[in-house]
């Protein structure tokens, strides 16, 4: 599924954000929506970027989200003292 998702969606979000970006730079008055669609694109994006940074559940390997996670807590308990 990830092979095929996340390619579509980088996809789409490019073509609503030259979309949107094209509309907007024609008339802005007229086509304000198209900032919307820029928008959109933008949230798009930051979600295909979360998505490529935590990985998905059939990965073997860590992701270096997953990694830096790992040794972040693993520095955490070593430093943290211990309480009663």
């Amino acid at each position: 599924m990830a092979e095929v998702g996340l390619p579509l969606a980088v996809i789409l979000s490019t073509l609503l954000l030259v979309v949107g970006l094209a509309a907007a730079l024609i008339d802005i008055e007229s086509y304000g929506w198209g900032l919307y669609l820029i928008l959109v694109a933008v949230v798009g994006f930051i979600i295909i970027a979360a998505f490529c940074l935590v990985g998905t559940e059939q990965q073997t390997q860590p992701t270096i989200a997953k990694q830096v996670w790992s040794t972040t807590r693993q520095t955490i308990r070593r430093y943290t003292p211990m309480l009663p």
